[in-house]
């Protein structure tokens, strides 16, 4: 037997009568080849298997039924009951052209150690393209290009051992792209994808067919050896590597044009003369044409357009269809394999026991929770790393306080220039070549929505956990004030492939149980750890007055209206309030400097830097927060605390016991009155500070944080 030739259908009816013709009708060219037709039909329509019954008589045709709902497996089980030398894979609604048996046995008889696709490919029916597939030209170049995008389509051409070596894998468990995956997988095992000059595959768009289901599903390709990040790290990206310099006038001037764009310099200033220059060409386009394919459609192609149109009368365009057929030649996509390699190279052979994603590393308390995080799970797993990816444009000043096995990964510069579709298969990527099942998010959204959109995968794959610490509001539509956090849409949407949430605060897990009903057991409160250097600073003043400390993010957030008005409640004889803080937009200096018991002294880098030891109480006017860091920092320097109750604070602050706690957080009155209490009981003052820093010591102390940490991340 010569020829196994494979169709694969389900419920295509009558259309798949266009498949068998032009089959038939490409046979006829290559007189003398023995064949079978082997028609493997998966979960079958009654109008599917009606048609193909006609065919059950006929000795040449073996008709499998199956219950598989899987492209991968239905392909495989049609070719255990293939006996030919050859094996030409075809689905049951695409239509292959006249003269594509003669161009592949020519092709074999040359080379038969490859696996063949017809050179063009031209959709039709829903959407009208033509896409043109080039030749692998070695492992490592292909390698780069099926990071990320599929260069051959599923119709494909070869000895039978290469398929039976080399099964398609399963679409199952949010995995998909059965013909991408095998062209990665043969690839690995270095069998190079070829094209047949001048052959062309009709494929027909169709939005019920598995293919579509498969993206529409955002389905991703598994893990595979041809992306360790250890032979990446070793590659270059050359641009001839990933498209030959090509030999005809055509081929050279797309080749120069690609260049051209590819250098983001002069793309920004062509791409507005590129944008006009389209609307001025479509103005002057007649009914006759000229249309962008028609350079395409001459010769040989049109040749066999004609002759398949009739076969089936869409595949002619109508002329707005013609007028609007884009032409794909392969992108490979430059950015995302430089970017990949710039990671394979931070990751190499190390193992990664742990993913972090943060939206940045930069000054703030959710940021020192990431860093938390990374410094325990790197003391808790000797042998392992974990890679922290930060996927929002940031500065991230504080990646150099990561502990030594904590990779980060600047994914918003990496990613940068590529579209949704594009980022999302490159994230992908990333997290299936590392291998790694814990996955934990920190107040980043592209994660979560990652997560959402992947969830079959996850639920079989991944074990994700999040963080969660406060909620915000905001003035949204005619100024009405709206809550903006990470629990209601994101933790909401994802709750069922979530193992645990952690919080820092009884609050928050009140909310999440209480509000968002989210199950009781999946919620942790994980306090925060606070261990800082101090320096325990004398009374530098002999003024007789309560020295009151301010530091916070001079935001909407902390409040600092209030701040000023309580201010202005204190006698600038007996009471002064020293403010640190970096202005957010909307604050400047202006707003306080008239008040007498009131000086702004700026940015802080941390808090030692400020001497809190010095001061007579610590003040906080928070109205929207977590647990923040500053109220976990300031009992290490014995002053006691004056605090709003607003989000998890009072799950430290304490009233009379580790600080004073003000209920009514918009009442100025209260505060000052918290403050003169204090600035007049000393032993107050003592108590207080006493009370604070025990718990500092015991609740918040490194070797609580790490069983806590063991208990939820390594249980």
């Amino acid at each position: 037997m010569d020829l196994s030739i494979i169709i694969t259908a389900h419920s295509e009816g009558l259309v798949a009568h266009k498949t068998m013709l032009s089959i038939f009708r490409a046979l006829k060219e290559v007189p003398g080849i023995k064949y079978e037709i082997i028609i493997h039909i998966d979960k079958g329509d009654e109008a599917t298997r009606r048609y193909f019954d006609r065919y059950k008589n006929d000795k040449s045709f073996k008709i499998i039924h199956s219950d598989l709902g899987d492209l991968g497996l239905s392909r495989n089980c049609a070719i255990k009951h293939a006996r030919g030398k050859y094996i030409q894979i075809v689905d049951a609604d695409d239509i292959i052209c006249s003269s594509h048996f003669r161009i592949a046995f020519d092709a074999v008889k040359k080379n038969s150690s490859c696996l063949y696709h017809p050179e063009y490919v031209y959709s039709f029916g829903d959407l009208y393209s033509l896409k043109i597939q080039k030749d692998s030209q070695n492992v490592e170049q292909a390698a780069k290009v099926l990071l990320s995008e599929n260069d051959w389509c599923s119709m494909v051409f070869g000895e039978r051992k290469l398929f039976e070596e080399t099964p398609y894998r399963a679409t199952v468990n949010g995995f998909g792209h059965e013909d991408w995956m095998f062209n990665i997988d043969t690839t690995e095992k270095g069998i190079l994808h070829k094209v047949l000059k001048g052959s062309i595959l009709f494929y027909r768009k169709a939005g019920s067919s598995l293919v579509t289901k498969n993206v529409n599903n955002h389905s991703i390709q598994q893990y595979s050896k041809l992306f360790d990040f250890n032979k990446f790290q070793d590659y270059d990206v050359k641009v001839e590597d990933i498209h030959p310099v090509p030999k005809s006038r055509k081929e050279k001037i797309i080749y120069r044009y690609k260049k051209i764009r590819e250098n983001p310099k002069i793309n920004a200033f062509i791409t507005p003369v590129a944008s006009a220059a389209k609307v001025i060409l479509r103005k002057g386009i007649t009914d006759n044409g000229p249309f962008p394919c028609d350079s395409y459609f001459e010769g040989g192609l049109l040749t066999e357009i004609i002759n398949a149109s009739e076969l089936d009368n869409l595949i002619v365009p109508e002329k707005e269809n013609a007028q609007s057929m884009e032409v794909f030649i392969p992108s490979n996509n430059l950015q995302a394999t430089e970017s990949y390699i710039k990671i394979a190279k931070a990751i190499g052979s190390k193992k990664i026991g742990f993913i972090l994603f943060v939206p940045w590393i930069t000054t703030g308390g959710a940021d020192k929770v990431a860093l938390n995080y990374a410094k325990a799970l790197c003391e808790l797993s000797d042998n392992t790393h974990v890679l922290i990816i930060g996927t929002e444009y940031s500065k991230n000043e504080w990646v150099k306080r990561l502990p030594q096995r904590a990779i980060f990964i600047d994914f918003s510069s990496l990613a940068q220039n590529l579209n949704d579709i594009e980022r999302d298969l490159f994230l992908s990527r990333i997290i299936l070549q590392t291998n790694c099942k814990r996955v934990h998010i920190i107040n980043c959204r592209e994660a979560y929505t990652w997560v959402k959109t992947h969830k079959d995968y996850v639920k079989n794959n991944l074990i994700i956990s999040a963080s969660f610490f406060a909620r915000n509001k905001a003035p949204a539509y005619k100024g009405i004030m709206k809550y903006y956090d990470y629990a209601d849409p994101y933790l909401i949407d994802i709750s069922d492939v979530l193992k645990f949430i952690a919080t820092d605060n009884t609050r928050i897990h009140s909310y999440l149980v209480d509000n968002c009903g989210i199950d009781r057991e999946k919620v942790s409160v994980h306090y925060q750890p606070s261990i800082i250097t101090v320096n325990l600073h004398r009374k530098e003043w002999n003024d007789g007055k309560i020295h009151v400390l301010w530091a916070s993010r001079v935001c909407r957030a902390k409040n600092p209206e209030l701040l000023i008005k309580i201010a202005k409640l204190l006698s600038p004889e007996k009471y002064h309030i020293d403010m640190f803080g970096k202005f957010d937009e909307g604050y400047t200096k202006k707003d306080i400097k008239k008040i007498a018991s009131l000086t702004y002294h700026g940015a802080f880098s941390n808090i030692d830097a400020i001497s809190p030891g010095k001061y007579d109480l610590f003040l906080y006017t928070s109205k929207m927060d977590g647990l923040p860091n500053i109220v976990l920092e300031i009992p290490h320097y014995n002053i006691p605390i004056v605090a709003s109750n607003a989000g998890g604070i009072g799950d430290f602050v304490i009233n009379n016991k580790t600080g004073l706690l003000i209920d009514d957080l918009y009442n100025e009155k209260e505060y000052a009155k918290a403050i003169k209490m204090l600035g007049e009981d000393q032993e107050l003052r003592k108590k207080l500070a006493s009370g604070a820093k025990k718990m500092v010591e015991k609740r918040h102390s490194w070797e609580a944080f790490l069983d806590t940490v063991k208990k939820d991340f390594l249980n």
